[in-house]
Parts: C-alpha cells; structure tokens; sequence
C-alpha cells in the first residue's frame, strides 16, 4: 500500500489489514460471522452474502489479473502467485478503469472537484432518473 491505514483482504472478507507510518503490515480478523467493511474500517455482522466480497486469488484463471474491490473501487488488486497485491488510487474521486489498468477520474456525487492540472476542474452534475 502507499499510504498508512486500514485495507481489506481482498482474498478474505473477515480479514483486513492495518498499515503504519512505516508501511509495515498488520493482519487483523473480525470475529466470528463478521466481514470487514472498508468505508467504516471497521467488521459488521454479516447478513447477506453480497456482504462479502473475496477473489480467490489461488484459483488458476486468477492468476495475473486484475481486480477493482468493488465495495471501494478507489483500491484494485493483482492476483498473483503470492497472493493479493493491493493498490490505492493516488486522488480520493479516482477508481481504477479495469480495460485502461489505471485510475481515472469518477463522478460520485454533484460538485467541482480538482483537476491534476490547476486550470481545469471537473463539474459532476446531478440527472434525475424521472
């Protein structure tokens, strides 16, 4: 990772990591019948199976590739033969583009928000369904 915090295990719902200042790793579990929920950086009970999110990253057509953690897809994943490398999109409205293999900007809400170059910005409107 490339910043210190909390972050999912992307192969194993009920474990997250805690990254220091050092960029040393610490494996964390949740108790039993809990997930680890990223937004919250915190476990909750779960209560549906959508709840969980995991790859297998053991499973040979996982090999090599690459994965967006859909509960926050600012952080996307390789699956190698290691395991799970795990990354973080540098800008906090960026998720990564799985067909480009980098993060782009994303609409998430209405505003103006920042631009890597200063003279510009990005104007997200709201559209109603109805």
């Amino acid at each position: 990772m490339s910043a210190p915090g909390f972050y999912p295990d992307p192969t194993n719902c009920t474990r997250y990591l805690y990254c220091d200042a050092e960029m040393l790793s610490y494996e964390q579990s949740c108790v039993a019948n809990n997930v680890y929920n990223q937004t919250s950086a915190s476990c909750f009970l779960k209560r549906r199976s959508t709840d969980c999110f995991q790859v297998d990253c053991k499973n040979s057509r996982n090999k090599d590739k690459w994965f967006v953690y859909t509960p926050s897809p600012q952080l996307y994943f390789l699956c190698s033969a290691n395991g799970a490398i795990m990354f973080k999109c540098p800008r906090e409205n960026d998720v990564f583009d799985l067909e480009l293999k980098r993060c782009e900007f994303a609409c998430r809400e209405a505003g103006r928000f920042a631009h890597p170059n200063p003279a510009m910005y990005y104007e997200c409107a709201y559209i109603s369904s109805s």
